[in-house]
């Protein structure tokens, strides 16, 4: 059964390290839009973090595609 439903089973210790040393990580548009509602502080945070993964990072076309006709609204 745990095999059947393992989602529903929380991760160990070492699961979440495995997974945060390797899993690809996949933007959505509200992740890069909400960069202009936040501080400048909290912005660099975010930006030194993504930089970190960037080697692991995947942004979908619908994703750019989104965030590209949203930008202007959320700047404004």
């Amino acid at each position: 059964m745990k095999e059947k439903f393992f989602g529903y089973i929380p991760y160990g210790e070492d699961d979440f390290k495995e997974l945060w040393d390797n899993a690809d990580i996949v933007l959505d548009a509200n992740i890069l839009l909400n960069l202009y509602r936040y501080s400048e502080k909290t912005q660099k945070e975010i930006i030194k973090d993504i930089e970190k993964l960037k080697e692991r990072l995947w942004i979908p076309y619908n994703t750019a595609d989104e965030y590209f006709n949203n930008r202007l609204n959320v700047i404004y």
